[in-house]
């Protein structure tokens, strides 16, 4: 039986529990980025169990991103896949950027603005003059597209996979289609 008194509390979600539903996924659903990075690393290396063991053994999301490319950038630098290659690892970092901006936050349940909003403190910390702390609004619209880009980043990451393998074996079809571009949403509303 848990004692109600001692429940866990985010008071700058309340009333924003649609928000925080979206921002739990970003948050939760990283991990599936990063092992659609794996798959691609695992087709490059045509060894998934290596891919698991080097990968997941590196502890941060950026320490992942970067084993990644360093293993991957030069299979893909005289190909025709180079510019996707490049993007997608560049789409992967702008993720990673919005799952951190979340995963280091302090929510601001006192805004008087109506949308959720919340302080970066590891971007306060490194700040060099002294600054007065600033939440930043996200709105639910602008979470949504957080969401839809992460979905947009792995289907590419998913197909790059497919089309590395169909590249080094012609033989290897696939039924993946790349997507429309999706842009890249800015990480919060006031920006």
């Amino acid at each position: 039986m848990v004692d109600n008194n001692f429940r866990f509390k985010i008071t700058g979600m309340l009333g924003h529990e649609a928000e925080m539903a979206i921002v739990g996924r970003l948050l939760a659903g990283y991990g599936e980025l990063e092992y659609a990075l794996g798959l691609l690393l695992a087709a490059v290396l045509n060894d998934i169990p290596t891919m698991i063991r080097v990968l997941f053994r590196a502890r941060g999301e950026e320490a992942r991103i970067q084993i990644a490319d360093a293993l991957m950038r030069h299979k893909f630098e005289n190909t025709a896949l180079k510019h996707l290659y490049n993007e997608t690892i560049s789409d992967m970092q702008h993720c990673k950027t919005i799952r951190n901006q979340f995963a280091h936050c302090m929510f601001d349940g006192f805004s008087r603005t109506g949308t959720l909003c919340f302080v970066d403190l590891e971007k306060t910390a490194r700040e060099t003059t002294k600054s007065k702390v600033k939440p930043v609004s996200v709105e639910l619209s602008l979470l949504e597209k957080h969401e839809e880009y992460f979905g947009y980043v792995q289907w590419r990451l998913f197909y790059l996979a497919r089309e590395y393998e169909r590249l080094i074996d012609e033989a290897k079809k696939h039924n993946l289609k790349l997507q429309k571009a999706v842009p890249r949403p800015p990480l919060n509303s006031d920006s």
